[in-house]
């Protein structure tokens, strides 16, 4: 078991629950009358951000318009050097380049996101946590 300092750069606290039950049928966990929380990742106040870039702009097939666009990371506006891990959007782990802090410094540590949501028993829209991190790597 690692114990590592971590950061949560997303705009909803985290809560990492146990004991949700899996529905097939929505193919979601759902919270049920033994789902815990069993760790809270308050939001940090600080958002890891992705900028779309539209690069070309077109039309196919005579009136289909079709934009070409570039995913890009913005540098984190925090110094990271004493963080282990951070946990960021699916958006801004999946596009391209290095983690670089507020120093222009390249983040090493590890990079997490929210995996396997569990949802509310009565809302199954309303995520209300989940059940594990996934190292994006």
């Amino acid at each position: 078991m690692e114990n590592i300092s971590i950061i949560n750069l997303t705009p909803h606290h985290v809560n990492i629950m146990t004991n949700a039950l899996f529905v097939p049928e929505i193919r979601k966990q759902v919270q049920c009358d033994i789902t815990e929380v069993l760790l809270t990742w308050p939001a940090s106040g600080v958002l890891a951000n992705a900028k779309i870039q539209v690069t070309e702009e077109t039309t196919i097939n005579g009136n289909i318009p079709v934009r070409s666009q570039k995913l890009r990371k913005e540098p984190i506006p925090l110094d990271l050097t004493y963080v282990d891990g951070i946990i960021v959007s699916a958006m801004f782990a999946s596009a391209p380049g290095d983690v670089v802090d507020i120093n222009g410094n390249v983040f090493t540590g590890e990079v997490f996101t929210i995996g396997d949501m569990v949802v509310d028993a009565n809302d199954h829209q309303k995520v209300i946590g989940c059940a594990t991190l996934i190292r994006n790597q």
